[in-house]
Protein backbone atom coordinates (compact mmCIF):
# COMPACT_ATOMS: atom_id res chain seq x y z
CA UNK A 1 0.00 0.00 0.00
CA UNK A 2 1.17 3.51 -0.77
CA UNK A 3 1.56 6.11 1.46
CA UNK A 4 0.27 9.41 0.66
CA UNK A 5 1.98 12.66 1.98
CA UNK A 6 0.25 15.14 3.80
CA UNK A 7 1.44 18.72 3.66
CA UNK A 8 -1.47 21.62 4.71
CA UNK A 9 -0.55 25.02 4.60
CA UNK A 10 2.48 26.69 4.63
CA UNK A 11 2.69 29.98 5.41
CA UNK A 12 3.10 32.19 2.30
CA UNK A 13 4.58 35.68 2.04
CA UNK A 14 1.55 37.61 0.76
CA UNK A 15 4.14 38.94 -2.16
CA UNK A 16 4.79 35.29 -3.15
CA UNK A 17 1.36 34.93 -3.42
CA UNK A 18 0.86 37.52 -5.61
CA UNK A 19 3.41 36.98 -7.71
CA UNK A 20 2.40 33.14 -8.11
CA UNK A 21 -1.56 34.52 -9.28
CA UNK A 22 -0.21 36.84 -11.96
CA UNK A 23 2.10 33.90 -13.06
CA UNK A 24 -1.43 31.33 -13.11
CA UNK A 25 -2.75 34.03 -14.66
CA UNK A 26 -0.38 34.99 -17.43
CA UNK A 27 -0.39 31.22 -18.03
CA UNK A 28 -3.91 30.78 -18.21
CA UNK A 29 -4.27 33.66 -21.10
CA UNK A 30 -1.60 31.44 -22.83
CA UNK A 31 -4.16 28.78 -23.42
CA UNK A 32 -2.95 26.49 -21.69
CA UNK A 33 -6.42 25.38 -19.40
CA UNK A 34 -8.35 26.72 -16.50
CA UNK A 35 -7.14 29.01 -14.24
CA UNK A 36 -7.37 26.08 -11.27
CA UNK A 37 -4.91 24.15 -13.12
CA UNK A 38 -2.51 27.01 -13.78
CA UNK A 39 -2.69 28.05 -9.78
CA UNK A 40 -1.00 24.31 -9.45
CA UNK A 41 1.43 24.29 -12.44
CA UNK A 42 3.10 27.57 -10.51
CA UNK A 43 3.00 26.21 -7.03
CA UNK A 44 4.87 22.93 -7.57
CA UNK A 45 8.16 25.40 -8.91
CA UNK A 46 7.33 27.06 -6.40
CA UNK A 47 8.17 24.85 -3.83
CA UNK A 48 4.53 23.63 -3.22
CA UNK A 49 2.73 20.19 -4.12
CA UNK A 50 -0.61 22.09 -4.96
CA UNK A 51 -2.04 25.56 -5.25
CA UNK A 52 -4.04 25.19 -1.66
CA UNK A 53 -0.52 24.44 0.20
CA UNK A 54 0.18 28.10 -0.99
CA UNK A 55 -3.12 29.92 0.52
CA UNK A 56 -5.41 28.93 3.23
Amino acid sequence: MQKKSVIGYISTPDKTVERLKKQAKTLQRSGVGKHSDSLNRVAKPGGYDQWHHVVK
